[in-house]
């Protein structure tokens, strides 16, 4: 068997176990990171279970039959596979369900109900199943409690916690691991991305072990943003409104919601890095480092700080983290937090616990 993901061979372990003991569950739940492969595992296994030649257990199919043909060609009339649609931020109820006109007529609920056409199974994959509306969640509480015979449905998840207790339940969870950094760094060049093994060192560090969060890094404006955000910060006295303006005509350069949101996912990772490293300086501990961030820290003067300011500006830019993630308004929370951070840093001798509460200054925002 070539199991073509990095890092992620104990899935494949998992799902030759099962086949052996011809004892495939019904639904499945792909948990973990985006950029981990849970995506290509899915496609995959659905490959392998529909292929005309090999058993099942091989996972990856044989890749000459017209099964693994049409599997190639995106044609398959027996896999049937759900994205989030371009522009959107919900997988809506008809492509689960079908239109009101059509509703049970049309969708992956009656697409999986009938027979297969070339094989003898029907595979289902549905990505960013943490985007289902409510109700197209809850129309697939049947399928999952009545599959229909020799069927596979696979949700794709990049947090559990946002799934229903009630699919999670119905679901065999299969977890994926981050990619190590230093597969990451060779998929990179592998996959002809970058010719640089420096530059493919330096996105593998900050990727968080997502191969998808390792090529957005590769974009060089991206790096001029954070230049810009962490000269500033390590002045004596930030300017909170600069650092409001400049991240704010970046993020107006994207086009999608999701786009800036993880832009700004990316620069508070960048923030976090930098206060993560000036603490363990400050605790006589050694912090991962390149040489730019190295420079940052010994700009920021760390001998003026004191040990729990820093860490204070640790946990509100964590605390921002969790608020963009949790769709609250992203203009909102990057502005108070350059404020925040300003604030302490010209009183950095003295921690200002009091930064703790200024995101309830307006409770209630609504999510963008």
């Amino acid at each position: 068997m070539q199991w073509p993901l990095e890092g992620q061979d104990q899935v494949a372990a998992y799902f030759q176990s099962l086949l052996r003991q011809e004892k495939l569950p019904s639904s499945f739940l792909f948990a973990g990171p985006p950029g981990v492969g849970k995506w290509t595992a899915a496609v995959e296994l659905a490959r392998g279970l529909l292929c005309l030649r090999q058993s099942p257990e091989q996972l990856t199919g044989c890749r000459t039959c017209r099964s693994c043909k049409l599997v190639e060609a995106g044609t398959h009339p027996d896999l049937i596979l759900i994205e989030l649609p371009e522009g959107k931020n919900q997988i809506p109820l008809e492509l689960v369900a079908g239109s009101r006109e059509r509703r049970g007529q049309e969708g992956l609920i009656h697409q999986i109900a009938l027979r297969p056409d070339v094989g003898t199974r029907k595979v289902a994959v549905i990505d960013e199943a943490d985007t289902l509306t409510p109700e197209a969640a809850n129309s697939l509480l049947k399928v999952l409690e009545e599959p229909p015979l020799d069927s596979v449905l696979i949700l794709i998840s990049h947090n559990l916690e946002q799934q229903l207790p009630t699919i999670r339940s119905r679901c065999q969870v299969v977890p994926f691991r981050p990619l190590l950094p230093e597969a990451i760094a060779r998929l990179v060049q592998q996959l002809g991305w970058t010719d640089s093994a420096q530059e493919a060192q330096r996105v593998a560090r900050y990727a968080g072990g997502s191969l998808r969060q390792a090529r957005e890094l590769l974009d060089p404006e991206l790096w001029t943003l954070r230049s810009a955000v962490l000269d500033e910060l390590a002045r004596p006295r930030p300017r909170g409104f600069a650092i409001t303006e400049q991240v704010s005509q970046a993020l107006e350069k994207l086009k999608q919601p999701a786009q800036r949101r993880n832009r700004a996912v990316q620069i508070l990772g960048f923030v976090l890095g930098f206060y993560h490293a000036l603490v363990c300086r400050l605790a006589g501990a050694e912090a991962p480092a390149d040489e730019e961030l190295t420079g940052w820290l010994d700009r920021a003067e760390p001998d003026s700080w004191h040990p729990e300011a820093a860490q204070v500006c640790l946990h509100r830019v964590v605390h921002a983290l969790e608020l963009v993630q949790r769709n609250v308004q992203v203009a909102l929370v990057l502005q108070g937090l350059w404020e925040d951070l300003a604030r302490q840093t010209a009183h950095r001798r003295t921690p200002l616990y009091e930064l703790e509460t200024v995101f309830d200054r307006s409770p209630g925002v609504a999510a963008v």
